[in-house]
C-alpha cells in the first residue's frame, strides 16, 4: 500500500505571498517540484499550522534546509517563524534556531541525528532547550508505526490544503509533542508494509531524522 501525501501547490503559492520581506531577503529558493519536507500540525484535534522547507542558497548553518511555519488563525494562515540549523555542538547534536518575522531569535532546539530510543520503540528526535530567555526541556517523539488520520485528512482535502494521491488510505508517519495533545503529520511518499512504513525514496530515508525536527514549535 502506497502513501503519497503533499501540500496542495495552489495553497503553497498562496502562502508564499504571505512571507515577510525580511524573511524573503534571506536568499532562499522554493522547491520547483516535490518538496519532501511538509508537515501539518493539529492541537487537540484542531488544525494549528503547516510547515514546508525551502532551499538554502547560502548553505547557512550545516547544510540543512530552512523551514517556514504558517499558523492557522481565524480561518486563515499567517506567517509565524523560520527555522534554521545554525551549528553542531560538541556531542554531534544539531542546534536549530527559530526566528520571527523580524528575524528576532525566539527559540532554540537540539536535534538528535540518531534519535534517543524509548522503551516502547519510539524515539525522541528533538528537544526544545530554550524559549526566549528561559531554559526549557520539551521533547518531540517520532512514532515508528503509521496511524490512520482519516478525520484530519478529510478536513485537509476538503479545505484544499493537502492532496492525497492514494485515495485508498489516510495513513502516515507522525510525531508528537511529549505529554501534550499535539500531533504533526508527515506529508511525503512512502510504502506501508506489514504495519510499518518504508520511505519510497532512498534520499528521503537518509534525511528523515535530520529534517523531521525542523517543523516543531
Amino acid at each position: 500500500m502506497e502513501v503519497d501525501l503533499c501540500l496542495n501547490k495552489d495553497f503553497v503559492n498562496e502562502l508564499k505571498n504571505k512571507i515577510p520581506k525580511k524573511i524573503l531577503d534571506l536568499n532562499f529558493e522554493f522547491h520547483n517540484k516535490w518538496d519532501p519536507w511538509q508537515y501539518v500540525r493539529f492541537d487537540d484535534s484542531v488544525l494549528n499550522a503547516v510547515y514546508f522547507s525551502v532551499k538554502d542558497k547560502n548553505n547557512k548553518g550545516i547544510g540543512r534546509e530552512p523551514v517556514l511555519k504558517f499558523d492557522y488563525i481565524n480561518n486563515e494562515f499567517v506567517f509565524k517563524y523560520i527555522y534554521i540549523y545554525e551549528f553542531t555542538d560538541k556531542d554531534g547534536n544539531l542546534i536549530e534556531h527559530r526566528y520571527d518575522s523580524e528575524m528576532n531569535l525566539v527559540s532554540k532546539y537540539k536535534h538528535f541525528p540518531t534519535g534517543i530510543l524509548l522503551d516502547n520503540g519510539n524515539e525522541i528526535i528533538c528537544r526544545k532547550i530554550k524559549e526566549g530567555n528561559k531554559s526549557v526541556n520539551t521533547n518531540y517523539v517520532f512514532y515508528k508505526n503509521y496511524k490512520d488520520f482519516t478525520k484530519f485528512f478529510d478536513f485537509l482535502e476538503k479545505s484544499k490544503i493537502v492532496i492525497n494521491n492514494d485515495k485508498l488510505n489516510n495513513k502516515c508517519y507522525y510525531f508528537i509533542k511529549e505529554d501534550m495533545d499535539v500531533v504533526y503529520l508527515v506529508l511525503t511518499k512512502y510504502i506501508v508494509l506489514k504495519d510499518n512504513i518504508l520511505i519510497k525514496y532512498k534520499q528521503v530515508l537518509e534525511k528523515l531524522y535530520k529534517q523531521i525536527g525542523k517543523f516543531l514549535t
